[in-house]
């Protein structure tokens, strides 16, 4: 402080005394980052990295999956083209069916169903509204009970004028339909396809017709084995249809105008049928011109079973009404080779010991049934059957073997025995066989 009071040139001093103070100074330290800044540096730099390895990866795999997805594209289409090639093949089999197109005009018939409306010129209190029920009569005025079912409009009109002439001078009666009841035909034997249609009333429909609309295709039907069912006078009445002809020269007048209620039936390839005391029953395909005989539909079926009574087996064969049936021995291989069987035959085997009965056709679950206790009855046996299929017809035939060589034959009403008609319900004798055909009534 001395040699500054005594200093002339005091400025000079003074910034003499800063520079050294300043030369004195520490040199900063070498530059340490904070560890906390260093982490968040290097997460940053990670997540960088790893966004751009993912970018990378994700990348790599969208390239995998779009060409998996070319890949599985192209087998899909593969695999849709040959879809679609079959597709088309059963198609262009079908389409290629042709019957040619026929605008059948029809006076509908009345059915049960039919709602119609009767009038009487100048006679309102005439005028009456009918639901026609299943017996088909109706009672009208001055005319009493007429049946209806079967009748076209213009028939029902002239048998009314004809009962009010005596009443009425020149009378003049009105019929319109309030409407139609469904008129439905079925189709049985087509697994793929319609299995039944509804008829227009006023316009007609072949049996030819149906059949091709309803996709039968030659793999599935034997076009010369199809038959059309109908009730006629509470009868069955069956039709052949000769569906292959009428593709390759169609005829008009060999076809058949389907009706309410009518049943088409398409059989497959011929076969032989085999049930009973057997080790593995069931229906084996009979090639063309082929002949196949007792003994070797037997071995088709495993061959017959310990309890099987080989002396007395029945061979059920169609016939115009039904089916005959026929006792023959297998005893002798020799004997049982030379019986040949011919297409739809139904071989039933017995049963040397069991009490059963043999039940085939249309039953849900075809085989032997076991008579257990007394007096078991057909209905019982049918129910033990699983009973009727949807398809199976109410008159069900019974065929019976007696000692003495002949075959009685049994037919039975199956409604009369649901209305309690204990004669219909026949007792069940161990041998009997029980046939249910086709049908829907």
């Amino acid at each position: 402080m001395w040699f500054f009071k005594h200093c002339k040139n005091k400025l000079y001093v003074l910034c003499l005394l800063i520079l050294l103070v300043l030369g004195c100074e520490t040199p900063p330290d070498e530059f340490v980052p904070d560890p906390l800044e260093v982490a968040k540096n290097t997460q940053k730099n990670d997540v960088v990295d790893n966004s751009q390895s993912n970018t990378n990866t994700d990348t790599n795999t969208n390239t995998n999956t779009q060409n998996n997805a070319q890949q599985n594209t192209a087998n899909t289409n593969i695999n849709t083209n040959k879809q679609d090639e079959q597709n088309n093949s059963t198609t262009q089999e079908i389409k290629a069916l042709r019957i040619p197109d026929l605008n059948l005009d029809v006076e509908a018939r009345f059915i049960a169903g039919d709602k119609i409306k009767i009038e009487l010129a100048g006679e309102d209190e005439m005028t009456r509204e009918f639901a026609i029920s299943n017996s088909g009569i109706i009672s009208y005025p001055y005319a009493k009970k007429i049946q209806v079912i079967g009748k076209t409009v213009a028939e029902l009109e002239e048998i009314l004028v004809s009962k009010l002439e005596k009443y009425y001078v020149e009378p003049v009666v009105s019929i319109s339909v309030e409407s139609w009841a469904e008129r439905r035909v079925y189709l049985y034997g087509v697994e793929n396809g319609k299995n039944s249609v509804v008829l227009d009333p006023t316009k007609g429909m072949t049996a030819s017709q149906f059949l091709i609309s309803a996709g039968v295709s030659p793999k599935e039907a034997d076009f010369n084995r199809i038959s059309l069912t109908r009730r006629v006078s509470n009868k069955q009445k069956v039709i052949p249809i000769p569906l292959q002809d009428l593709l390759e020269n169609y005829d008009v007048t060999k076809d058949v105008i389907l009706q309410p209620g009518d049943l088409i039936i398409v059989k497959e390839a011929p076969k032989i049928h085999v049930q009973g005391n057997v080790k593995s029953p069931g229906s084996f395909p009979l090639q063309k011109n082929e002949k196949m005989n007792l003994w070797f539909a037997l071995s088709l079926a495993e061959g017959p079973t310990q309890e099987a009574d080989l002396a007395n087996i029945k061979i059920l064969r169609q016939a115009e009404e039904g089916y005959d049936v026929t006792v023959v021995s297998a005893s002798d291989i020799k004997q049982s080779e030379l019986i040949l069987l011919e297409a739809d035959d139904i071989v039933v085997v017995p049963s040397q010991n069991e009490n059963v009965v043999t039940v085939y056709g249309q039953v849900k679950q075809p085989g032997t049934v076991r008579l257990i206790g007394r007096s078991v009855r057909l209905s019982t046996v049918i129910a033990n059957a699983g009973g009727l299929t949807q398809y199976a017809s109410r008159s069900i035939r019974v065929f019976r073997y007696s000692t003495t060589g002949k075959t009685q034959k049994f037919s039975i009403d199956f409604d009369a025995i649901t209305s309690g008609d204990s004669k219909q319900d026949i007792e069940m004798r161990s041998g009997d066989v029980v046939y249910c055909d086709y049908g829907l009534w």
